[in-house]
């Protein structure tokens, strides 16, 4: 144990002369300085040239001072020049250099880092958490997963019981961990943390964490309970535990997918990725009942799926949330954990998106018969500019680069539908061709976000853990009646004069004018003729030629509309009388099947502060059959509501008429995607009109503060503000 830790101190030390700009002599100004202060090598070598700015002469010292696998060009500079460092290739782990730059008059340094890329370097325990009888003296294996020296390792013990060097022996043997303790004469259970670490060419910390508990004389520890019991003294104002509660389960989650929980916006530039890594879910042994599980630290949580876990819930706080019911027990660490064994069947628990319950909340199911609302784009179909920086995304510019994750939309044959959020920290979120074009299970954990981002997200979604999660078959689905995705500026007067494009107020036939003299369907924008800086135009924000940078949906064009907010009503003095809309036009005479399906994305379309003061916040769909004498509402599947929520896009944080926008939590990341199922008595008709227009007189304001809720404000006829609506794809389908 003391080898192990001389040793690494001893790498501590060469790290910390390595920082020596970061030490007491630094001094940062401008006289002398790195253009940056790391600079990166491929695995494969090369050169890099390093900037660096000085008022004078200069001297330049390496750490390590023992590095053959990097030379220096120089190591002097007269003042402002180049220092070229040349990397052989690197068949090991990451490695790195210091270059101490110092003024040969006045002793002013800096220094700049060279790194290399390498091998990740490994250290993990698949099974951290371990009880074990306390009469005897005992030693408890760890086995480790570790491609680094073990020399280099090292080992720290706290323990969390008043009891202290009750272990005696930590040893890395054959690629496990040896804890050998002392046996527990008293009549309570003891805890303690293992601590291993390595400290990487980087000067990164790589480590894990493991935990023991050891239990008293009499061979036990607390209080048998089970989820029911659990739940039924759990309370809204949230119920501190403090007693020895002993919980067993199934762990349905896995710590690695990154996906288990949303990253929530804490600031206008700030996004607690952590969320997802703190948090677990467990579920009864036939999956009638589960709990969400939040740990105080994400180090703490390395729970995966198929783990029979056995919880002590003594200082936990079990809550009790409502619509819908469901139970998280938070303010956990490793030392609840008793044990967690692999090997736990998870059961096959199939439900159809109607028949979701409140008891499915944070258990395991497998959703029948879904498939992607929109198949055109990924998993996270979003714009990743507009993410923050990561490991798998390094597309962010000078733009709202606070935000993560977006939802696909599931629907399935009966019209029921469901989001299924994907975090954009997750790397298979643009995995391959897309998102599966054809119908199948979709299997993962019923969760109730809050998701601002999306509107209403409604009152369950589902987390996959992984991409396998989504089951769907390549092909198949539902039928292409009439779609609008193209270019709506396009003339299409030489295949039909009807065509011909005038403005705001053209008539737009379906994609297959390009092969019939007269579309299957046609869509008219209804504003009126006066409308304030009416204008149609291409939405290509979402580009198909950035599909492979972005992750984003492949061909949408789609139409951007930009008008006057108040002229989306209409107006009796300064009370609204009604409303203007997207008026779709098709027979469904040859249509057969169980019901018409129509599926619309859209968002409020700009990211300038100046525009988007104001917008229509809700729009609905409704259809009619008697030529628009009579229309029927067609709710939201997701919310239930007859209404969905507009998002404005991202917004860059602007001074505007002396205030600042800070982007909100409650911009959309994407294109807000929806669908509503027209029942049978839409078919077999002459003629079928379908709206999208605003539903009431609320509007939404473009946000001051990145909290501050945007639909506040009722339209008033005085309202003068140019505002744009991007609908990104419309659809008819029919089953």
């Amino acid at each position: 144990m003391r080898h192990l830790q001389h040793i690494v101190l001893s790498t501590a030390l060469a790290l910390s002369a390595i920082s020596c700009i970061k030490g007491p002599e630094t001094v940062e100004v401008r006289a002398l300085a790195g253009a940056k202060e790391v600079y990166d090598i491929g695995r494969i070598g090369g050169d890099v040239r390093v900037q660096i700015y000085a008022s004078g002469p200069l001297s330049v010292s390496v750490l390590p001072k023992e590095h053959p696998w990097a030379t220096l060009d120089r190591v002097s500079l007269d003042g402002d020049g180049e220092i070229t460092v040349t990397a052989e290739v690197n068949s090991s782990f990451r490695r790195m250099l210091a270059l101490c730059c110092k003024l040969k008059d006045g002793g002013l340094r800096d220094t700049v880092y060279v790194r290399q890329e390498g091998a990740i370097e490994l250290l993990s325990c698949p099974q951290p958490y371990k009880s074990v009888p306390g009469a005897n003296a005992s030693t408890v294996e760890f086995e480790l997963t570790t491609n680094v020296d073990v020399s280099a390792i090292s080992s720290s013990v706290g323990y969390l019981s008043a009891d202290q060097d009750w272990i005696s022996k930590c040893e890395i043997r054959s690629g496990k961990l040896e804890v050998s303790l002392a046996p527990n004469t008293g009549e309570n259970s003891r805890r303690a943390g293992i601590t291993l670490s390595y400290v990487n060419g980087w000067g990164q910390v790589i480590g894990c964490e493991l935990y023991i508990t050891q239990f008293g004389a009499s061979g036990s520890i607390g209080s048998d309970v089970d989820f029911a019991t659990v739940r039924s003294r759990a309370s809204e104002q949230g119920l501190k535990v403090e007693q020895d509660w002993i919980l067993s389960g199934v762990v349905i989650s896995d710590r690695s997918s990154l996906n288990m929980e949303e990253n929530p916006q804490t600031a206008y530039d700030d996004i607690d990725t952590t969320a997802s890594l703190r948090t677990a879910y467990i579920q009864n042994s036939d999956g009638s009942k589960g709990f969400r599980l939040v740990f105080d630290e994400s180090s703490n949580n390395n729970l995966t799926a198929g783990t029979a876990v056995t919880l002590d819930l003594i200082g936990a706080t079990v809550l009790k949330e409502n619509d819908p019911e469901r139970y998280t027990i938070s303010g956990l660490s490793g030392f609840n954990v008793l044990k967690a064994e692999p090997g736990a069947r998870i059961p096959v628990k199939r439900r159809t998106i109607s028949t979701l319950t409140d008891d499915d909340v944070y258990t395991y199911v497998t959703l029948m018969d879904t498939e992607f609302a929109f198949k055109g784009g990924s998993y996270c179909d979003i714009y990743e500019k507009y993410t923050f920086a990561s490991s798998v995304n390094t597309n962010t510019g000078l733009l709202a680069a606070v935000m993560d994750g977006w939802a696909g939309l599931l629907v399935d044959k009966d019209g029921s539908a469901i989001y299924a959020p994907v975090n954009s920290l997750c790397a298979w979120r643009r995995d391959g061709n897309g998102v599966p074009q054809g119908t199948g299970a979709t299997q993962g954990i019923i969760v109730h976000n809050e998701l601002p981002r999306l509107g209403d997200p409604g009152r369950y979604q589902i987390r996959v853990l992984d991409v396998e999660g989504f089951a769907q078959s390549s092909f198949g689905g539902l039928s292409t009646y009439a779609c609008w995705n193209h270019n709506p500026t396009t003339n299409y007067g030489s295949v039909n004069p009807r065509y011909q494009y005038k403005g705001v107020h053209t008539v737009f036939p379906s994609d297959d004018i390009v092969t019939r003299a007269q579309a299957a369907a046609e869509l008219t924008i209804e504003l009126p003729e006066n409308a304030k800086g009416a204008s149609v135009s291409s939405c290509n924000y979402f580009s198909g030629k950035n599909a492979s940078n972005y992750g984003i949906r492949s061909g949408v064009n789609g139409m951007l509309i930009m008008c006057d907010s108040r002229d989306w009503y209409k107006w009796e003095g300064n009370a609204v009388s009604g409303y203007n809309g997207l008026l779709l036009r098709l027979s469904t005479r040859t249509v057969s099947g169980s019901g018409i399906f129509v599926y619309y994305d859209m968002m409020g379309g700009y990211t300038d502060a100046n525009y988007m003061k104001t917008y229509p916040a809700h729009w609905c769909v409704e259809w009619s059959v008697d030529g628009g004498e009579n229309w029927t509402a067609a709710p939201d599947p997701v919310s239930g509501k007859p209404y969905v929520h507009l998002r404005s896009m991202p917004y860059n944080r602007a001074y505007v008429g002396g205030f600042w926008y800070n982007t909100s939590r409650y911009a959309g990341q994407g294109f807000g995607q929806h669908v509503c199922m027209l029942p049978s008595a839409a078919l077999g008709q002459d003629e079928l009109l379908v709206r999208i227009r605003p539903y009431d007189d609320v509007v939404a304001s473009i946000a001051l503060g990145w909290d501050d809720d945007p639909e506040d404000n009722r339209i008033i006829a005085a309202t003068d503000f140019i505002c744009g609506v991007r609908f990104g794809n419309i659809s008819i389908m029919y089953r």
